[in-house]
């Protein structure tokens, strides 16, 4: 996965995994103005898909899907759903990092395994990429591996959501992982009751868990009674806080520390369906990275008649026992070079300077826990177990992967209606601009006179509040 260029400083080749290498064979990060040159090489090869990775129309919406233009206007809508949405408003899709940016050249387990998949079958390599991630977060936490930031402890407990289409391969990516590596500790994947969820917690409070149908899952927390009390302990413990509960049989339970690397699977027009969008800006479903994944172009469905599964679980093995792994109860630390890693790895994610001061604070905070975490787990994918310190590097392709969640995230709302909001705002801020011109303050008025889409002045005042 190494691709040469004549470009780079002589001797020295230029890598997919945006480092330098050198003769004496050490890496180092490239600059932002080389990385940014080297998505201009790389655009074609990886085919990219610029207007997102299920940009293409998906006809009209589903009923019971709210667009976002109109949970702009509830006027229930938080202030933090607010500031994320001009977030997500804001970003531009300029670069597309998509699976070679985030998948590191010699990481032995997790290139090794998505190839095998590459090679043996048509699934869409963002599910084995995902998934591999998720067993080695999980056995992370089993292994009660963690990172002291800034006297805070984080692990590895990532939430993601991988959608495809039906017949993508999920389930069968999923048992090829589960047969080749051993997880410890990990919850049934059929809870549905909150007393079981506390039952299987207080057993191993460090733990994977992986639901199919994960659409379902969460729109059965949201609407039925029996599972109110499941969405509060999950909550609690996507911030790692103690969770309390009284039973008859064994009196109080406090859980403290909760650390869940959780994965959800869908396919994509079903969690649509189950999932409305003020779910996704305001809601539980927030919590979850999201990786939307598409058939490759050169891989369609049908494309492969008989997958080697044998072969495949064969290499997922010897990649899995190749790969350097920490002690039990290692704590590693960042190092000063990752955290001024972050703020230039955070500028080139954000696009420019004008977007990155526009994003709010709140959503900062949350994009940074993701990349720590994630820079545990790529600690490990890069075989550095035995050093004491997260690195630049490892901070580098944390926030690759940050970017792809963050891209698809967008592509998701894009379902249920960013782009009708977007329209909107760009004439809601055409017009203030054009007042300001003559000196004038826009008022709800004015937008209603003006923009055809807003009706009253708490729709005038919801547009204004987001610009």
């Amino acid at each position: 996965m190494v691709e040469k260029s004549t470009q780079g400083q002589a001797g020295i080749e230029i890598e997919h995994n945006f480092s330098l290498k050198s003769a004496d064979g050490l890496l180092t990060p490239l600059s932002a103005p080389q990385i940014q040159a080297r998505v201009s090489v790389m655009d074609n090869f990886l085919n990219a898909d610029k207007g997102g990775a299920m940009s293409e129309k998906r006809g009209k919406k589903d009923g019971n899907n709210r667009n976002l233009l109109n949970i702009v206007f509830d006027k229930t809508m938080s202030k933090t759903a607010k500031n994320d949405l001009k977030s997500l408003i804001s970003f531009k899709n300029d670069i597309n990092f998509r699976l070679f940016y985030v998948i590191p050249g010699g990481s032995f387990f997790i290139e090794n395994s998505v190839n095998a998949f590459k090679k043996f079958t048509d699934i869409p390599l963002e599910i084995p990429f995902a998934i591999g991630m998720h067993f080695l977060a999980a056995y992370l936490l089993d292994l009660n591996v963690k990172i002291n930031f800034e006297g805070q402890i984080v692990r590895s407990d990532i939430w993601s959501i991988v959608l495809a289409d039906s017949g993508g391969g999920k389930s069968y990516t999923e048992s090829r992982y589960d047969s080749a590596i051993e997880i410890k500790n990990k919850l049934s994947t059929g809870i549905q009751s909150a007393a079981k969820f506390i039952e299987e917690l207080a057993k191993t409070p460090h733990t994977a868990w992986i639901r199919d149908e994960v659409g379902q899952f969460i729109k059965a927390i949201k609407t039925q009674s029996y599972l109110e009390e499941l969405k509060d302990y999950l909550l609690i413990a996507a911030t790692n806080g103690t969770i309390a509960r009284t039973t008859k049989k064994d009196g109080e339970i406090a859980i403290k520390d909760p650390a869940i690397a959780f994965l959800g699977l869908n396919v994509f027009d079903t969690f649509v369906k189950n999932i409305d969008g003020d779910d996704i800006v305001d809601g539980f479903a927030q919590r979850f990275n999201y990786i939307i994944a598409k058939f490759d172009a050169g891989r369609p469905p049908l494309s492969v008649s008989l997958y080697k599964t044998s072969e495949i679980e064969k290499v997922i093995k010897d990649a899995w026992k190749k790969m350097p792994k920490p002690r039990k109860d290692k704590t590693y630390k960042l190092s000063p070079e990752a955290i001024q890693a972050f703020d230039t790895a955070f500028s080139l994610f954000a696009g420019n300077d004008e977007i990155r001061n526009n994003i709010p604070a709140s959503f900062s905070r949350r994009i940074l826990f993701k990349a720590v975490k994630y820079a545990l787990i790529y600690h490990i994918v890069l075989g550095k177990a035995d050093k004491a310190h997260i690195d630049e590097e490892d901070i580098s392709y944390a926030m690759r992967l940050i970017s792809v969640n963050f891209s698809d995230t967008k592509a998701l709302l894009e379902y249920y209606g960013l782009s009708d909001l977007e329209r909107t705002i760009r004439k809601v801020e055409t017009l203030k601009r054009k007042l300001q011109a003559s000196g004038k303050p826009i008022k709800p008025r004015d937008v209603i006179s003006n923009v055809r889409e807003i009706k009253n002045v708490q729709e005038a005042k919801a547009i204004l509040e987001l610009i």
